[in-house]
C-alpha cells in the first residue's frame, strides 16, 4: 500500500479497520474464505461453512478502503471495468489473494488468506506417489484437477518446492496472479511469470517458456485452446509440465481437456490419441470438512506401475485414447499398488481415521 494514499483523509483510519477485520478472520486455520461487501456484509468460510455478519462502520469505510488496498478505485476506470479485478495485495507478513467484483448490489472483495511459507507435501497431506512422480519425471504432462478453492494452487506450488529441493533445476511457472513466491536456492532458479503484467497470455509464456532451458513448466489454470493445445506440445517436446485444470474427477480429466482444444467430432480421437502419449499422472482434488479443519481428498490415475518405472501402461493409454472413462474408473479401483485410488475409497480411508465430519 502506498504511504501517500494512505494520507488521504479518512482512508488510513478505514484501511485501519479492515486489516484488523482481516487479521482477525484469518487467524484461524480453517478460515479459507473472506467476502466483504459494500453494503457492510461479512462472509467468512471456515471448515466449508460460511458464516455471516453485519458490519456497519465497512459500508462507510468502503471507498477509502479499495482505494488503499487495490491502488486506482476499478470503478473509476474508463472505459468501466465489466470484469473482475484479481490482485495479490501483503499486509505485514501475510499475503491475500483478492477479487473485486461489482454485482447488482453493489461490490464484493473476494479474499483468500495465503499461507507464510509454501507448506510441505507432507503437511498438505500428499500422497507419496505424487511427490515421488514430480520428483521421478523428466518430462510429460501432469494434471491437478478440482473445483475453485480445491488446493490445486497450494499442491502446485508444494510439488515444485519439494522438487526442486530434491533434483535442483530451472523452474518457469505462468501464474494470474503470482499467490506463491519461491526464492532461488544454489541448485534450483525460479522464473515466475504473471499473465498481463510480465507475458500478455499463458499461450505465449508457454512458447517462450520452451527456448529458455526449462527444467519444470508450471501453468496456474489450462483456460483456452491456445494454452492447452501449447502445454500438450510442451511435454511432447520432452518436457515436464504440471497445470491446472478444472475437471470433476481424474478419468475425465482427458476428455476435458479435449474439450478445451475445441477438438470436433472427427479430430477428438486424435486429440486423445496425442493426449495418451503425454499424460503421467492425474490427480482430482477436494477438500471436505473435518474435525481438526479441512481434509484433502484425491482421486488418482497413474500411467506407470511405479514413479520410477520406465515404461507406461499400454492399457492405460489405448483406455485414455480411446475415451474409456469408465474403463479408467475400473483400472483406478484394482490400482492401489501403483498409487491409484478413487474419490470413495479415500473418502472410506478418511472416514475410518475419524478425520471426517459426517
Amino acid at each position: 500500500m502506498k504511504s501517500d494514499t494512505l494520507s488521504f483523509p479518512g482512508v488510513r483510519d478505514a484501511v485501519s479497520r479492515i486489516i484488523a477485520l482481516l487479521a482477525r478472520s484469518s487467524e484461524e486455520p480453517s478460515v479459507t474464505d473472506i467476502s466483504l461487501l459494500s453494503n457492510g456484509e461479512v462472509a467468512i468460510r471456515a471448515n466449508t461453512f460460511l458464516q455471516c455478519s453485519k458490519q456497519p462502520w465497512l459500508a462507510e469505510d468502503w471507498a477509502g478502503g479499495m482505494v488503499a488496498l487495490l491502488g486506482i478505485p476499478p470503478w473509476m476506470e474508463k472505459p468501466r471495468r465489466l470484469a473482475a479485478l484479481i490482485k495479490v495485495i501483503e499486509i505485514g507478513k501475510r499475503r491475500f489473494r483478492c477479487v473485486w467484483s461489482c454485482h447488482r448490489r453493489g461490490e464484493e472483495l473476494a479474499i483468500r488468506p495465503l499461507p507464510n511459507s509454501i507448506l510441505s507435501p507432507e503437511a498438505l497431506g500428499l500422497p507419496d506417489v505424487l511427490t515421488d512422480t514430480v520428483t521421478a519425471l523428466s518430462g510429460g504432462l501432469i494434471l491437478i484437477c478440482g473445483p475453485t478453492g480445491a488446493g490445486k494452487s497450494w499442491s502446485m506450488a508444494s510439488l515444485m518446492r519439494h522438487r526442486a529441493e530434491r533434483r535442483g533445476g530451472k523452474y518457469i511457472t505462468l501464474e494470474s496472479p503470482i499467490e506463491f513466491l519461491h526464492d532461488n536456492t544454489e541448485r534450483a532458479i525460479f522464473h515466475q511469470r504473471e499473465i498481463g503484467e510480465d507475458v500478455a497470455t499463458y499461450a505465449l509464456g508457454l512458447e517462450e517458456a520452451l527456448i529458455q532451458n526449462p527444467d519444470f513448466i508450471g501453468v496456474q489454470e489450462l483456460r483456452d485452446k491456445a494454452s492447452a493445445e501449447t502445454a500438450l506440445a510442451a511435454a511432447l517436446s520432452g518436457h515436464l509440465v504440471m497445470a491446472t485444470l478444472h475437471a470433476h474427477d481424474a478419468a475425465s480429466a482427458a476428455e476435458r481437456y479435449a474439450t478445451l482444444m475445441e477438438a470436433i467430432l472427427d479430430q477428438k480421437s486424435s486429440s486423445m490419441q496425442t493426449l495418451s502419449l503425454a499424460l503421467e499422472l492425474i490427480v482430482a482434488m477436494r477438500l471436505l470438512p473435518g474435525h481438526g479443519g479441512l481434509v484433502p481428498v484425491f482421486d488418482i490415475i497413474t500411467l506407470r506401475e511405479s514413479p520410477t518405472a520406465a515404461k507406461r501402461i499400454p492399457k492405460l493409454m489405448s483406455m485414455i485414447a480411446n475415451g474409456q472413462a469408465n474403463a479408467l474408473r475400473n483400472e483406478q479401483v484394482t490400482g492401489r499398488q501403483s498409487g491409484m485410488i478413487t474419490f470413495e475409497q479415500c473418502i472410506l480411508k478418511r472416514m475410518t481415521e475419524g478425520v471426517l465430519l459426517v
